[in-house]
């Protein structure tokens, strides 16, 4: 009865450490501490992600694709200033074509950024797998805000930044953020 009390203490964190008998189940309690603190962390960088989207459109006046993938450039090693200008015309649904959301290219291209084996030899290698996780994305962008189309997503009218697009780039990171990209 000795051992059982000292294992639930040892359990319950009443002690100060265990003896050896009880490393098995106290070295569960530290897992299980060590996936919260690794949850809190994923958590943080959620958000760290959300926030710099959203500077980079409210303040650094990017267009919504601009402001998803350049927010993912420094995580894949590639230059912001290249993809922030590939990415140029992107805005307002294509270039103002109001087809699909920048935000939601802007997805797409992080996607990519993430998912290619860059393997020019070889390019089938990832690109079915990568297709599979556009589609993916789409499908909880449009659970989030609706469509995936400009026309469908802009309620407003005037100049840029507006709240709507906001909303659009918001939901994209999300959707990166929820699909481990």
């Amino acid at each position: 009865t000795g051992r059982k009390w000292e294992l639930w203490r040892c359990l319950l964190g009443a002690t100060g450490g265990c003896r050896a008998t009880h490393v098995g189940l106290c070295g569960w309690k530290t897992l299980k501490k060590q996936k919260k603190d690794s949850e809190d962390r994923e958590v943080q960088c959620m958000e760290k992600n959300k926030h710099r989207a959203a500077a980079n459109f409210l303040e650094k006046r990017y267009n919504c694709c601009q402001s998803v993938v350049c927010t993912y450039c420094e995580k894949y090693g590639v230059s912001e200033g290249d993809v922030f200008r590939m990415t140029e015309g992107f805005g307002l649904g294509m270039g103002g074509l109001m087809d699909t959301c920048g935000a939601v290219t802007g997805m797409f291209l992080a996607i990519g950024l993430s998912n290619s084996a860059g393997d020019m030899s070889a390019p089938l290698v990832t690109k079915m797998d990568t297709y599979e996780k556009v589609r993916r994305a789409a499908e909880l962008f449009k659970e989030k805000r609706g469509s995936v189309y400009c026309r469908d997503l802009l309620t407003e009218k005037g100049p840029q930044p507006l709240a709507c697009c906001a909303k659009c780039v918001e939901a994209a990171t999300e959707v990166l953020d929820e699909m481990g990209i």
